[in-house]
């Protein structure tokens, strides 16, 4: 089922939605809904995947930035330091 909202864009968003409805032999409606949706899944998907990736970090914790800078400049080094480990203690942060 559909529904009805009412939207205001700008002068040249609305020209390139025509132009586009146009060259696809389509209506404006239904570019922007087609717009709309694939805005929707994305914006979706991006927040499910920064969910899972909080869940992760509770869950094993993370590694302050300045380990990894440490970490990763002594690479190829003598004193090679080992991969840091995730930690869920958050006093490493503060």
């Amino acid at each position: 089922m559909a529904a009805s909202i009412t939207l205001q864009v700008d002068e040249k968003l609305k020209q390139e939605l025509d132009s586009i409805a146009k060259t696809t032999d389509r209506s404006t409606a239904v570019v922007v809904n087609e717009a709309l949706k694939a805005y929707v899944d994305a914006r979706s998907l991006q927040i499910a995947r920064l969910k899972a990736a909080i869940r992760e970090a509770d869950e094993i914790g993370t590694v302050p930035d300045e380990e990894v800078e440490a970490w990763m400049l002594s690479w190829g080094t003598e004193n090679e330091l080992p991969m840091p480990k995730p930690r869920l203690d958050l006093s490493a942060w503060i």
